[in-house]
């Protein structure tokens, strides 16, 4: 139930804010030498061909019986499940750099972009590392690879590094997981949201250590930061002050996405436990939006209505 009441929650804040909003990067740092440090304003960050990987827990292969079920491209996870003894074999394998970054940065239309914020030409990231923007994702949902399956808990961390096949990487952002929605007619394609966070560790803490994470994505339309967005709303309910979207594209023809050469591939990761896993590459986009303030004034007092008439129910 509580998850329940808070995507729809997020999912009332962002479509009241009726669009997806401007944004931009700023880098702090002059890479362009021509004195700008942020890049044009943008609509989406877009990646393609990110390698995905399901873990089932439970036999997955029949329609309308749904099992747990884990996203995520963080090895130490998809390894406690088994995949390491699945892995370099049935065409299993692990992510690459070029599977879990940002390559596409999308501007407002009308507008030419200018990714001055970043340094140089995007291929000095090198191959499958464009404009340095990686992620790491762990989803947690319900379903079957017949029917497709919902989201509604994990997160995305967005990081940023100088070098893609290295570990040395500064977080920059936490999307938290809140709720799917489906696209009618296509169970393969559906909208995952949320809100932005800067606590990561999920303790009620600001994690962040250094300006740089605190002005990388900003709101256009207010140039405030997501960082003081979020601050100014940590005792609001939700923190919804500014939510996300990621749409999926999962083949818009309404089939199933093709596995990639393993198929569903059963693993026993110990005392006699199995799980399903399963690999697809997915293609997707992420938009930001900022509410007004009536609008999420008006959630806050939903959620204490709804409260109000549980707590009075249960008297």
């Amino acid at each position: 139930m509580k998850k329940s009441l808070l995507g729809a929650a997020v999912a009332l804040a962002f479509s009241a804010s009726a669009y997806a909003g401007p944004f931009y990067i700023d880098s702090g740092f002059d890479f362009g030498g021509n004195g700008s440090t942020r890049t044009s304003e943008l609509a989406e960050l877009g990646y393609s061909g990110t390698l995905a990987t399901s873990i089932y827990l439970g036999d997955p292969n029949t329609s309308g019986v749904n099992v747990s079920v884990i996203d995520t491209n963080i090895e130490s996870i998809m390894n406690s499940y088994g995949f390491n003894t699945v892995a370099g074999s049935n065409g299993f394998g692990y992510a690459a750099p070029g599977q879990r970054n940002v390559d596409t940065l999308n501007q407002v239309t009308g507008t030419t972009l200018d990714t001055n914020g970043f340094r140089g030409d995007p291929s000095d990231w090198g191959v499958g590392g464009r404009f340095g923007i990686v992620y790491d994702y762990y989803l947690l949902g319900a379903g079957n690879v017949v029917d497709g399956a919902l989201f509604g808990g994990g997160y995305f961390d967005i990081f940023f590094t100088e070098d893609p096949t290295a570990t040395a990487r500064t977080q920059i952002a936490r999307l938290n997981v809140l709720g799917t929605q489906p696209v009618v007619g296509n169970q393969f394609k559906y909208t995952i949201f949320g809100n932005v966070s800067f606590d990561w560790t999920e303790d009620g803490v600001d994690d962040t250590t250094s300006a740089f994470q605190r002005n990388f994505f900003v709101d256009a339309d207010s140039n405030k930061t997501f960082y003081e967005l979020w601050l100014d709303n940590i005792a609001a309910p939700l923190n919804l002050a500014v939510q996300w979207e990621l749409d999926t594209n999962i083949n818009a023809d309404g089939t199933a996405p093709a596995d990639n050469l393993g198929g569903v591939q059963a693993v026993d990761y110990g005392d006699g436990q199995t799980s399903y896993m399963r690999q697809t590459t997915l293609d997707g986009s992420i938009v930001f939006s900022v509410p007004e303030p009536m609008s999420l004034a008006l959630i806050g007092a939903g959620l204490l209505g709804i409260g109000v008439t549980r707590r009075f129910k249960a008297a």
